[in-house]
């Protein structure tokens, strides 16, 4: 016979990038769902809401592992799980975003354990768990030129232009950032992050260009040339690499020529 008595247990669930902070409003957050992780059982799903966190926080100060990491003004997605006895239940969370850049969305999952009606035994109220997932990544974004662009005349100059942010939204600039009484570098310079670009036709790669960072229309922006010297069907695909965690992203845009 099944039990009347049901406990609710709470989740908190946040997701940072890799490198950077959270992915809140500004990125239109990210997708969550809980699921048993025997039964694959929907337990709840929703996007995670709010700010993306203090930079001076999250990025200048120091702390050590043991130390969690502050959440002030931090997006957040709360999960009510509801059981009708206290046996624990593994559960599988899983985040996808940012929600405001699907052609560089990722989605990464963990299972961890729930155990209903537990009690902190320091504060006497019941446990909430807290589960924080790290999205890695770059944000990458082809502003010139649109794909399916169709070249008219040959030779012609194609402008390459990209946007690069981090998972959160975080510029990529070499700003100095002032706030509360606090002055530091930008988290996120211009010299982490490495663009190319590769020129493809036909399924064989035919030259290679770095693309640089274009200050004049910063953050994030980086541009470079490539002339098109005959016709054909081609592909420009966009890598920007973070050096100092590895975080990469990428975009694949087309262009043509078949006139002549």
């Amino acid at each position: 016979m099944e039990s009347s008595l049901q406990i609710n247990t709470q989740m908190a669930i946040r997701v940072l990038a890799k490198g950077g902070k959270f992915l809140g409003d500004d990125v239109a957050g990210a997708l969550v769902t809980v699921r048993h992780a025997v039964t694959n059982e929907l337990l709840a799903s929703g996007h995670v809401k709010g700010g993306s966190g203090n930079i001076y926080e999250l990025m200048i100060e120091e702390r050590n592992r043991q130390e969690s990491l502050p959440v002030d003004g931090a997006s957040v997605f709360i999960v009510n799980i509801k059981s009708n006895d206290c046996s624990p239940i593994p559960v599988i969370v899983t985040a996808t975003g940012p929600g405001a850049g699907l052609q560089s969305m990722i989605t990464v999952s963990s299972m961890q354990w729930i155990v209903p009606g537990l009690d902190n035994p320091l504060t006497k109220l019941p446990v909430v768990y807290n589960c924080l997932l790290e999205l890695p990544g770059l944000i990458v974004q082809a502003m010139k030129p649109a794909t399916h662009f169709n070249v008219t005349s040959l030779p012609h100059v194609i402008n390459i232009e990209v946007n690069v942010a981090m998972m959160c939204g975080c510029p990529i600039d070499n700003n100095v950032i002032q706030l509360n009484g606090n002055t530091f570098p930008n988290p996120w310079p211009v010299n982490d992050f490495f663009v190319s670009c590769e020129i493809a036709s036909e399924g064989k790669v035919i030259q290679r260009i770095q693309l640089l960072f274009d200050e004049a229309n910063s953050p994030g922006r980086f541009i470079g040339q490539w002339t098109m010297p005959t016709p054909g069907f081609y592909t420009a695909n966009i890598t920007a690499y973070q050096l100092s965690n590895g975080n990469t992203g990428c975009a694949t845009i087309s262009f043509f020529n078949i006139n002549q």
